[in-house]
């Protein structure tokens, strides 16, 4: 039955009877269904579950092979139906794909999605981090200075905010002479 819907492109109904077969434990068939099917079909069946807001089957799908692309997770993340909570899917982006997450998110002033990227994330690239700087620098003050107080990773916070950091460092060196020298 899945490759007679597979056959006639009614993505909607594989994915719904990729969910059916999952829910009653036939992961074996599904498997099997799902092995045999191109990249770019694999990629639609993500993004078809992601439309749906339908978490459980993208993971499953992704979980077994199926390449999340950035526009798929930039769209899940951003419906208002699944609020904040979609931000999650970039664990299964690539580091490049992340970067590309969250400076679109910067973009887009969509602090809570930056904020969680930033805080969960480690960005190990110099070039990603060079990138997500450049985006922070050429996005609105508000959001810069929101992130800054609201940023709990410490070394997110250092490679985001060096400017921030040398000035914060240089006042902490200040404030502990003078209280050294009595002052």
């Amino acid at each position: 039955m899945l490759e007679l819907f597979h056959g006639d492109e009614f993505i909607a109904g594989v994915s719904t009877l990729l969910e059916l077969a999952l829910q009653r434990g036939y992961l074996v068939m599904a498997r099997q269904f799902f092995e045999r099917k191109s990249e770019e079909d694999k990629c639609q069946y993500v993004a078809d579950a992601a439309e749906y807001g339908n978490v459980v089957l993208m993971r499953w799908l992704i979980e077994n092979g199926a390449p999340l692309s950035v526009h798929t997770a930039i769209s899940f993340a951003s419906d208002p139906m699944i609020r904040n909570k979609g931000v999650e899917v970039t664990w299964w982006l690539s580091e490049s794909d992340r970067v590309v997450f969250t400076c679109h998110s910067l973009q887009n002033n969509r602090r809570k999605m930056v904020l969680w990227v930033l805080d969960n994330t480690v960005f190990e690239d110099e070039t990603s981090r060079n990138a997500i700087r450049s985006a922070l620098k050429m996005a609105d003050n508000a959001i810069e200075h929101w992130l800054f107080d609201n940023l709990s990773n410490d070394d997110a916070r250092t490679w985001c905010f060096p400017l921030h950091e040398e000035e914060s460092g240089a006042g902490t060196q200040l404030t502990k002479a003078a209280n050294a020298d009595g002052s």
